[in-house]
């Protein structure tokens, strides 16, 4: 693969490392968890229609958060039974289709259970729960949100839960599983053991071992070829399946994971090419095509990972390496020791499939060109977004 041959600036993605990740993940949960195992890919991390059939072909559900993302899931060839639909903003119609044609469905809030009721004395219903509990107290300084409790689920701190449960069975709507899923800034192996313990604590509770059909961990996973110092599938897997196998019927009971960075981080990578070299003062300032915004959308503090393809041998004490937008801070790179860059040279940033595509916008430069690597070939699975395609998504005011 000749990379200087590719429009720029571009997403590729590696299709062996992305079957690697994924094969890893299935196997290390299967290994534990002898039932039925579900992996539903979390859409709305990269909803790249490619990845999406990809996820796909390889039997996965389609886990979306959304009427958009469940209609795009149905358009890709996912059937209802193939879906899992989370969140807190399920629009009536999709709500009402997903639960009479068969899709996991996780209710998040009250007036989705009312909603529900009223058709559930003609239509059987099932449907899991959210659970929220207070992961900070159980994992201090682990829980994305910090002292601030999760917004998401029904609270097992006050009788928010067992009232959902309550009203359910005055509806006729089978509570048949439980989604945990929590956010968390460590995505450390206590995590998911506090999460796996919150199963056990709701099954003793409320005495629902006979009633659950599956167990929906949610996502939050470390994944790719990772150092010594993170969890593995297996670690994760491990603590998952000991914590809950002793208090569920592993052979009845379906256990759901819902990976997304975990699968699509590390397979994708962003090329720019370097369009302008600066001095000024004492920093030198180099520009690339792309931008901060394609890799790094929330603009957080960030090391990314990065390959330099250049043939200069002299090299420079210190490069700023920046995007082409108008905004100062559109800095992807302090670079120290290294190749002096010059017009023309790639700068390779590594780990960006995840929170990327989704977010990109007409903001300056259009949405880039994305690429698959397959072996020694490479193929292009989406176009650069032209002005032309912009303007179809605007009505005329004129």
């Amino acid at each position: 693969m000749d990379i200087n041959t590719l429009e720029t600036p571009c997403y590729i993605i590696d299709s062996d490392e992305l079957n690697y990740n994924y094969e890893s993940l299935y196997n290390a949960f299967s290994k534990h968890w002898k039932g039925v195992l579900g992996i539903g890919y979390s859409v709305k991390t990269n909803h790249l229609p490619w990845i999406m059939e990809n996820m796909k072909q390889k039997g996965a559900y389609a886990e979306v958060v959304s009427s958009v993302e469940y209609q795009l899931a149905e358009l890709i060839g996912f059937t209802p039974k193939q879906i899992i639909y989370n969140g807190p903003n399920k629009t009536l119609d999709t709500l009402e289709r997903a639960v009479k044609m068969g899709s996991i469905v996780n209710i998040d809030t009250f007036p989705q259970i009312d909603f529900l009721g009223s058709f559930s004395r003609t239509t059987e219903i099932k449907v899991g729960l959210r659970v929220n509990f207070d992961l900070e107290e159980v994992c201090p300084n682990e829980s994305s949100m910090g002292n601030e409790p999760s917004r998401f689920g029904f609270c097992t701190m006050n009788n928010s839960f067992k009232n959902a449960l309550k009203r359910c069975e005055e509806l006729n709507i089978t509570v048949c599983g439980l989604h945990m899923h929590q956010s968390s800034k460590t995505r450390s192996n206590k995590v998911f053991k506090a999460l796996a313990e919150k199963v056990v604590t709701c099954i003793k509770q409320y005495d629902m071992k006979d009633q659950l059909e599956y167990i929906d961990i949610g996502g939050g996973f470390f994944g790719g070829r990772n150092s010594k110092k993170m969890p593995t599938f297996d670690d994760y897997a491990f603590t998952i399946c000991k914590t809950i196998k002793p208090y569920i019927s592993e052979e009845k009971t379906q256990l759901i994971i819902e990976p997304g960075a975990s699968l699509i981080a590390t397979p994708i990578s962003y090329l720019s090419k370097v369009i302008d070299v600066k001095d000024i003062k004492n920093q030198r300032f180099v520009t690339i095509d792309g931008s901060n915004l394609h890799v790094n959308p929330f603009l957080v503090n960030r090391k990314h990972p990065y390959e330099l393809y250049s043939k200069e041998v002299t090299y420079e004490p210190i490069q700023i390496v920046c995007g082409s937008t108008c905004m100062e801070n559109d800095r992807l790179l302090y670079l120290k020791s290294s190749p002096s860059l010059k017009c023309g040279d790639i700068v390779k940033i590594k780990n960006c499939g995840s929170y990327t595509m989704c977010f990109n916008s007409f903001f300056i430069n259009s949405p880039p060109p994305v690429y698959v690597k397959n072996n020694n070939e490479i193929e292009m699975v989406r176009e650069a977004c032209v002005p032309e395609k912009l303007m179809g998504l605007w009505k005329k005011t004129l």
